[in-house]
């Protein structure tokens, strides 16, 4: 199982109300793009972290593989700022949201100075700015042992430690 890290800072809410994530296969030059792309890595079972703004509002568990799709009805409805080609990839979630935000800015430091490469943290530990990264299993361990302290619904703890468990396994 994986961990994928996702920044939604413009989709978050239509993508969580229609149960999914969701990218074109191309942006708007035309062109593939790395974080789309790694969609297709994304099996049932994977965990994702969402991310808004640099805050960390929700962990999903993956329900399906990725597979082709049309942009879904909540995003055309959104008429976000972005253009996007309509033919894209979607994978189904199932979203738990955080009662207590994770603001991954408090922790820049930490991911700075256990930079990995290829993970979602650049070397000044701030988001990566693409839709879909891959996560490092150490910048995981870390985010999710932090996350489990900070929420109190137990239900969100059970999957954060489930999650957790995934990476030492």
């Amino acid at each position: 199982m994986s961990i994928f890290y996702v920044d939604q800072s413009q989709t978050y809410k239509e993508e969580r109300a229609g149960g999914c994530v969701w990218a074109p296969k191309l942006n708007k030059r035309g062109w593939k793009n790395a974080g789309y792309t790694r969609m297709t890595e994304i099996r049932k079972g994977d965990y994702i972290l969402h991310s808004v703004k640099r805050k960390i509002m929700a962990i999903s568990i993956v329900e399906s593989d990725c597979y082709e799709s049309n942009q879904p009805q909540e995003l055309v409805a959104a008429r976000t700022k972005v253009k996007w080609n309509d033919d894209g990839y979607r994978v189904d979630v199932y979203y738990y949201d955080f009662d207590t935000p994770l603001n991954i800015k408090e922790h820049s430091e930490w991911l700075s100075e256990h930079h990995v490469d290829g993970s979602a943290f650049d070397i000044n530990g701030e988001g990566k700015r693409q839709y879909m990264c891959n996560l490092a299993k150490e910048h995981a361990a870390f985010i999710l042992e932090i996350a489990i302290k900070k929420q109190s619904d137990a239900r969100v703890i059970r999957i954060l430690e489930d999650a957790l468990k995934t990476i030492g396994d």
